[in-house]
């Protein structure tokens, strides 16, 4: 069985078949059972847990809001938790960790904002900085800074900085 859909379609009952194609949005709110390929080229939603067996290539796009770091000595940033952070430097002598949990290709953004004048943040090696430079960050008390960065790998991750968000 074959289904094709072309329009927003909600599916309550339980569907087995061999093919779906979905150009608009689909909803399964019971179980879906596909024996082959699926589809979707609109917006889906899954209202229960998803099995598959076999190949599964996703795109997932979630919005963890902002996360805060934690000012310390070392700031740890884990990238299962989100991909925009921020962190407040109350003092100087701070190390931003290399981030943890990432992937290849996953990107994410810090900022970095002066709760108190002239902290500096140290980087352990990983960071590879535009034109081989670490960057400069603003010192001035409230300054907002902005690393940006790829996963080039789960071991380097490329960076640039933009200074003065105020």
């Amino acid at each position: 069985v074959s289904v094709a859909i072309s329009a927003t379609q909600v599916i309550t009952p339980k569907v087995s078949a061999t093919a779906v194609n979905v150009t608009g949005i689909v909803s399964v709110d019971g179980a879906a059972v596909l024996g082959s390929t699926v589809s979707v080229s609109g917006a889906a939603t899954f209202k229960a847990g998803v099995s598959v067996s076999g190949t599964m290539a996703a795109t997932v796009i979630t919005n963890s809001g902002i996360v805060t770091l934690t000012d310390a000595a070392s700031v740890a940033v884990d990238l299962t938790a989100g991909n925009i952070f921020v962190v407040s430097l109350s003092t100087t002598g701070r190390t931003l960790e290399f981030p943890t949990g990432g992937t290849a290709g996953q990107c994410f953004a810090i900022y970095v904002i002066q709760a108190s004048a002239s902290c500096v943040l140290a980087f352990p090696s990983g960071y590879r900085w535009e034109n081989g430079t670490t960057a400069t960050f603003s010192t001035s008390l409230g300054d907002v800074d902005i690393l940006a960065g790829i996963m080039r790998t789960t071991a380097i991750a490329d960076v640039v900085v933009r200074t003065n968000f105020n």
